[in-house]
């Protein structure tokens, strides 16, 4: 994976392993933040069931930023 990123691990004995300094280049991605959408998501004090995008875009009508919280 890091290699995808343009970051070399040569001589770590664990290719699978991810390390501190990528996860801002991996987190800040398209592909991890669209991967993010089917992910389905519990809310507290409901039994609701839905995925992350059906709940970051049901119940708001309006941006998180003027939320008001």
């Amino acid at each position: 994976m890091a290699s995808k990123f343009g970051f070399d691990i040569g001589g770590k004995k664990s290719p699978d392993a991810i390390y501190p300094e990528i996860y801002p280049v991996v987190v800040g991605s398209t592909e991890f933040i669209r991967n993010l959408f089917d992910v389905r998501v519990r809310i507290v004090g409901n039994d609701t069931v839905r995925t992350y995008i059906e709940h970051l875009t049901k119940d708001n009508k309006a941006p998180f930023w003027r939320c008001g919280c």
